[in-house]
């Protein structure tokens, strides 16, 4: 189990110095926030699964955890652009 979790923190916070690097390497923004966002998404699904423990519960627990982040990504994309 303590594997598990430390390669996952390892992948979240690879996912988050990617993400940063992204906001200075020139490319364009709508390019860089679909990316960014993306990025939310599978690091709130590694959290979800991972860290709260939710990767055996109901489907309903699970889906409402994912179309939440989902949900929040696409408005910030749709308020962005």
């Amino acid at each position: 189990m303590m594997i598990k979790l430390t390669v996952s923190w390892i992948w979240l916070m690879a996912l988050t110095l990617l993400s940063a690097a992204l906001v200075n390497s020139g490319w364009p923004v709508e390019r860089v926030l679909i990316l960014a966002l993306l990025m939310v998404v599978l690091k709130n699904q590694q959290i979800v699964d991972t860290f709260m423990g939710l990767q055996r519960a109901p489907w309903f627990w699970r889906g409402i955890m994912q179309f939440y982040t989902l949900l929040i990504a696409l408005l910030v994309y749709l308020l962005f652009i």
